[in-house]
Protein backbone atom coordinates (compact mmCIF):
# COMPACT_ATOMS: atom_id res chain seq x y z
CA UNK A 1 0.00 0.00 0.00
CA UNK A 2 1.56 3.34 -0.91
CA UNK A 3 1.82 6.13 2.06
CA UNK A 4 0.34 9.43 1.71
CA UNK A 5 3.81 11.22 1.31
CA UNK A 6 4.61 9.05 -1.70
CA UNK A 7 1.30 9.46 -3.02
CA UNK A 8 1.99 13.37 -3.29
CA UNK A 9 4.86 12.85 -4.81
CA UNK A 10 3.97 10.73 -7.41
CA UNK A 11 1.20 13.11 -7.83
CA UNK A 12 3.19 15.77 -8.55
CA UNK A 13 5.70 14.21 -10.49
CA UNK A 14 2.95 13.05 -13.03
CA UNK A 15 1.05 16.78 -12.76
CA UNK A 16 5.41 18.33 -13.44
CA UNK A 17 5.08 16.11 -16.64
CA UNK A 18 1.72 16.61 -18.17
CA UNK A 19 2.48 20.26 -17.94
CA UNK A 20 5.47 19.93 -19.48
CA UNK A 21 3.95 17.67 -22.23
CA UNK A 22 0.97 20.09 -22.75
CA UNK A 23 3.16 23.19 -22.79
CA UNK A 24 5.56 21.87 -25.70
CA UNK A 25 2.08 20.58 -27.70
CA UNK A 26 0.12 23.65 -27.63
CA UNK A 27 0.38 26.46 -29.88
CA UNK A 28 0.93 29.49 -27.55
CA UNK A 29 0.02 33.07 -29.16
CA UNK A 30 2.19 36.24 -28.89
CA UNK A 31 1.01 38.10 -26.70
CA UNK A 32 -2.15 40.59 -27.35
CA UNK A 33 -2.85 43.85 -26.07
CA UNK A 34 -6.18 45.62 -25.91
CA UNK A 35 -8.02 48.80 -24.58
CA UNK A 36 -7.75 47.16 -21.01
CA UNK A 37 -4.23 46.28 -21.54
CA UNK A 38 -1.96 43.41 -22.12
CA UNK A 39 -3.25 40.03 -21.90
CA UNK A 40 -2.09 36.65 -20.31
CA UNK A 41 -0.66 34.33 -22.51
CA UNK A 42 -2.88 32.88 -24.94
CA UNK A 43 -4.00 29.96 -27.21
CA UNK A 44 -6.07 28.88 -30.29
CA UNK A 45 -9.19 27.45 -28.32
CA UNK A 46 -9.57 23.95 -30.30
CA UNK A 47 -10.38 24.41 -34.00
CA UNK A 48 -12.54 27.78 -33.08
CA UNK A 49 -9.63 29.87 -34.39
CA UNK A 50 -10.19 32.24 -31.45
CA UNK A 51 -7.53 33.54 -29.07
CA UNK A 52 -8.30 32.87 -25.03
CA UNK A 53 -6.30 33.17 -22.29
CA UNK A 54 -4.65 30.29 -20.75
CA UNK A 55 -5.95 31.17 -17.45
CA UNK A 56 -10.17 31.37 -17.55
CA UNK A 57 -12.32 32.27 -14.47
CA UNK A 58 -15.60 30.55 -13.85
CA UNK A 59 -18.41 32.70 -13.44
CA UNK A 60 -19.90 31.21 -10.60
CA UNK A 61 -19.58 33.92 -8.08
CA UNK A 62 -21.83 36.47 -10.47
CA UNK A 63 -24.88 34.14 -9.22
CA UNK A 64 -24.37 34.25 -5.89
CA UNK A 65 -23.46 36.80 -2.98
CA UNK A 66 -23.70 40.53 -3.93
CA UNK A 67 -23.49 42.30 -7.28
CA UNK A 68 -20.48 44.07 -6.10
CA UNK A 69 -18.17 40.85 -5.22
CA UNK A 70 -18.97 39.89 -8.28
CA UNK A 71 -18.14 43.29 -10.15
CA UNK A 72 -14.52 43.55 -7.94
CA UNK A 73 -13.67 39.85 -9.05
CA UNK A 74 -14.22 40.65 -12.54
CA UNK A 75 -12.68 43.81 -12.67
CA UNK A 76 -9.17 42.88 -11.15
CA UNK A 77 -8.82 39.97 -13.52
CA UNK A 78 -9.51 41.80 -16.35
CA UNK A 79 -6.89 44.55 -14.68
CA UNK A 80 -4.41 41.31 -14.61
CA UNK A 81 -4.84 40.44 -18.06
CA UNK A 82 -7.41 37.84 -18.01
CA UNK A 83 -10.18 37.76 -21.23
CA UNK A 84 -11.82 34.28 -21.05
CA UNK A 85 -14.68 34.28 -18.57
CA UNK A 86 -17.37 31.49 -18.66
CA UNK A 87 -20.35 32.39 -16.97
CA UNK A 88 -22.82 29.71 -18.25
CA UNK A 89 -26.51 29.52 -16.75
CA UNK A 90 -25.98 26.37 -15.20
CA UNK A 91 -23.59 28.20 -12.26
CA UNK A 92 -27.04 29.67 -10.65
Amino acid sequence: MVDRRAFLSLLGQLTAGVAVMSRSHAEETPRKKDRLGEWMPARRLGRTGEDVTMLGMGGYHFGVGQDKDGQAILETALENGLRFVDCATEYQ
